[in-house]
């Protein structure tokens, strides 16, 4: 017997719909929990982005730094950079 999950994200881009794809074929290889927890990485990470006139395709090793100073002051979490978290190096690698 097979499962089928389905989620959405809304990313907000500028470009079209590329990155909306991109982050929705990303999430089809997973469910349950571990879906809902790359789905609220991702919003974090888009909703950064966003703020930073950075498309998720745009994005390079500095802007990662970058996002893990915010996280930190935000919130005082500190995410290891670039890949050392095995959640967001597959995030990452996933787009």
């Amino acid at each position: 017997m097979s499962t089928t999950c389905v989620a959405v994200v809304r990313v907000e881009d500028h470009d079209g719909r590329a990155e909306e794809l991109a982050v929705a074929g990303f999430l089809a290889g997973y469910c349950g929990t571990t879906r809902r927890s790359y789905a609220t990485d991702l919003r974090l990470f888009a909703s950064w982005c966003h703020e930073a006139n950075l498309t998720l395709f745009n994005v390079r090793r500095a802007h990662l730094e970058l996002f893990g100073r915010w996280m930190r002051r935000r919130d005082g979490y500190a995410p290891r950079w670039p890949g050392g978290s095995p959640r967001w190096r597959a995030l990452l690698q996933g787009l």
